[in-house]
């Protein structure tokens, strides 16, 4: 896991007992305990002993998910950790060396480190990343390809943004029983802007339930969609250069002044933005045209422009894979937790096609299972009371 510093203390005990353990084994009976859970358990193909077991890739178990959220993880990573972690808890479980109150204790922090793994893979959503590379380029060093030229992808980035949580909430939270959580400055999805002043992205961007977030509680509640989403800002021309990330352009962001609609079965959501600096929004970075039709090509190029993780603006276009009355289908796309919102544009037509909210995407031995998804405008369009045609 790239950034992170290797965990060595909380299994030294393990290997130990993984050492006396494996002795023990070779002693034992066919009708003991430890031979039949072990006969009943089957160790995966990566993992065919306990001298393979990497102590380098146990990660900190860091309890804190506001510093999990600083860390990337790949699905190569994800996959082969949650193996090993599974694979250990099982050995401890049947171990009959070491002392039960260790034992105990060493199972309950290798559990601990497996919900440390599986708190990360929600928060990142590597299970959106369609294969083991990831996909998605910085928008400035973009290059033409075989789906979409490069200057598409240019004409079409202007207008997306992403969404965060405001550095400060000022005198909102101090009375008894608020809470002002951890969210500040913290990214919160992607998406862009539809009028002069609208902004559409994923409904569950305001959400207060979203696992590995701790946001504001007033009087011991969780806040309304409503209630946060001027808690927040959107961010344009957030753009740099992937070789050393440095910025190449200046960022500017508009307060969110109100959530204006929200979909109830349709993961999406239009917010209002304010003006800056006597300007709107769509005055200086113009605003994307929806589809006004139900009709796609199942042939069609679909291109994503959004900020993966909090970072500066990237992009992936691929084929479309499928598509119903509700929602898009692409397996080809790669995004990550941060993309939720982001526009997916229709390279035949140039139109606003859908907004992404879900990743079910991820490898296993090589092999891309599921897809990613988004709701459709026109979707929206029947059910919005904003967005017409």
């Amino acid at each position: 896991m790239n950034g992170i510093n290797f965990f060595k203390r909380s299994v030294s005990i393990v290997f130990v007992a993984m050492a006396f353990s494996g002795c023990n084994n070779q002693g034992t009976s066919a009708g003991s305990a430890d031979s039949t859970v072990t006969s009943q358990y089957t160790t995966p193909k990566t993992i065919t002993s306990f001298s393979e077991l990497n102590i380098r890739r146990f990660p900190i178990p860091i309890r804190r998910l506001d510093s999990l959220k600083k860390l990337s993880l790949t699905v190569k990573d994800y996959l082969s950790r949650t193996r090993q972690y599974e694979y250990l808890i099982s050995m401890l479980q049947t171990d009959t060396v070491l002392p039960p109150r260790i034992k105990l204790q060493e199972i309950r922090r290798s559990r601990s480190l497996l919900e440390d793994l599986k708190n990360l893979a929600s928060m990142k959503k590597v299970e959106s990343q369609c294969g083991m590379i990831d996909g998605t380029t910085d928008i400035l060093t973009y290059k033409d390809n075989l789906f979409v030229p490069r200057s598409f992808v240019v004409n079409q980035a202007s207008p997306i943004g992403m969404l965060q949580w405001n550095k400060s909430f000022g005198n909102t939270f101090k009375d008894s029983g608020d809470d002002e959580g951890d969210v500040f400055g913290q990214p919160r999805g992607s998406g862009c802007l539809i009028d002069l002043d609208l902004f559409i992205t994923a409904g569950h961007c305001f959400s207060s339930k979203l696992p590995g977030t701790y946001p504001p509680k007033k009087n011991k509640r969780d806040l309304s969609p409503t209630e946060m989403a001027p808690l927040m800002n959107v961010v344009f021309n957030f753009e740099s250069i992937s070789v050393n990330n440095d910025l190449v352009s200046d960022s500017v962001s508009f307060p969110v002044v109100s959530l204006v609609d929200l979909g109830d079965k349709l993961d999406y959501a239009i917010v209002r933005l304010g003006p800056r600096n006597g300007k709107k929004a769509g005055e200086l970075f113009g605003w994307l045209k929806t589809v006004s039709s139900d009709y796609i090509n199942h042939t069609d190029t679909l291109c994503i422009i959004q900020h993966p993780q909090g970072k500066a603006k990237r992009v992936e276009c691929g084929p479309l894979l499928k598509y119903d009355d509700s929602f898009l289908y692409y397996n080809k796309i790669d995004t990550y937790g941060g993309s939720s919102g982001a526009p997916v544009i229709n390279y035949s037509s140039g139109l606003l096609e859908g907004v992404h909210f879900d990743g079910d995407c991820f490898t296993e031995q090589g092999t891309v299972i599921g897809s990613n998804k988004a709701v459709r405008i026109q979707a929206i369009k029947k059910v919005s009371h904003v967005l017409k045609d």
